[in-house]
């Protein structure tokens, strides 16, 4: 199989079909990271666009959370793989607390 095959762009139709019939999403820790790092590919338009949209992602649970990875720009979970890996298990916490 080709990598360009997994590309994220062949599955957009797909995607924005799942988003349309999904439930509300519960209101359980929710946690986005977000890459701060600018890649010089892509606009600073493009990056406020993705910025607030993972803000309104935060707003989809009373317990969102938004963190900033700023030594990493979209695959951070490649650039900072520990720092990933730490919030993961701070998001573990979170719902093991709130049970």
């Amino acid at each position: 199989m080709s990598s360009r095959q997994w590309n994220e762009v062949h599955y957009v139709e797909e995607t924005a079909r799942q988003i349309q019939q999904a439930v509300p999403f519960p209101n359980k820790p929710l946690f986005v990271i977000t890459g701060m790092k600018k890649s010089p590919f892509v606009s600073q338009h493009a990056l406020d666009i993705r910025l607030n949209h993972q803000q309104e992602l935060v707003q989809l649970s009373r317990y969102g959370k938004q963190i900033l990875a700023k030594r990493s720009g979209h695959f951070l979970q490649f650039t900072e793989p520990e720092f990933v890996l730490q919030m993961i298990r701070n998001c573990i916490s979170c719902c093991a607390n709130s049970i």
